[in-house]
């Protein structure tokens, strides 16, 4: 079996408090590696943790919910 090299891509995953307006950022890799010349693609997905990014202060964060 030979495998070629990996074509990584990655996204941004956010949340949002809405009671809060805390911003929460994460990320989603995605790598491809093409095995042989008909055995198929393998992908491999790894999530990362949300860590808190920013916080919006609670004078404009109820402007923007209203």
């Amino acid at each position: 079996m030979t495998i070629k090299g990996g074509e990584q891509r990655e996204k941004a995953l956010f949340k949002i408090d809405t009671k809060t307006g805390d911003v929460w950022i994460g990320r989603q890799s995605q790598t491809r590696y093409i095995q042989g010349e008909s055995e198929g693609v393998v992908q491999v997905r790894t999530w990362y943790e949300f860590e808190q990014e920013m916080k919006i202060p609670k004078e404009i964060w109820n402007n923007i919910k209203n």
